[in-house]
């Protein structure tokens, strides 16, 4: 049977263990976050250039009836 010591020496080892498995979590998370940021801004600018695109398109088929006209 594992002494008061070993037993106090093994919550120990796991609360360590347990706070760097926190650490690790703690710094995916905010790379997560960080990467979401990221997207965000991609996902914004993209949609930027589809409405510029949307604006040409429309431009052009206004060009190409009024010469048809």
């Amino acid at each position: 049977m594992p002494t008061f010591e070993e037993r106090l020496d093994a919550v120990a080892r796991n609360l360590e263990l347990t706070a760097q498995f926190q650490q690790s979590t703690e710094k995916i998370v905010n790379l997560l976050a960080e990467d979401q940021v990221k997207s965000e801004k991609r996902i914004a600018r993209l949609e930027k250039v589809m409405q510029q695109i949307a604006v040409l398109v429309k431009d052009h088929e206004e060009r190409l009836r009024d010469l048809e006209d």
